[in-house]
């Protein structure tokens, strides 16, 4: 059975993704200590949202259905928070 790894082009992208994913998952860290003491920061909300969005599309992408699948769930709620329909 070929894996995304037989293929020296999706090897590159898989790389790429471990980077970008790094890099977002280090700002959601932050973010999510911020939103703590500025609970109503809605360009916070937003930038964490994208965050997660760019992780579960690249993760779909990648067919890797456990963090897409993680990554959607964090996406309705930040979606709820910003349409005050969650606090």
């Amino acid at each position: 059975m070929a894996t995304i790894f037989d293929d020296p082009e999706m090897v590159e992208i898989f790389e790429g993704f471990l980077v970008e994913s790094n890099e977002l998952l280090d700002n959601i860290s932050h973010d999510l200590m911020v939103i703590e003491s500025e609970p109503g920061n809605l360009d916070l909300i937003n930038q964490l949202f994208r965050a997660f969005h760019t992780i579960k599309g690249t993760s779909s992408f990648m067919g890797f259905e456990e963090i897409t699948s993680i990554t959607h769930h964090a996406e309705d709620i930040l979606n709820k928070l910003r349409k005050s329909e969650l606090s």
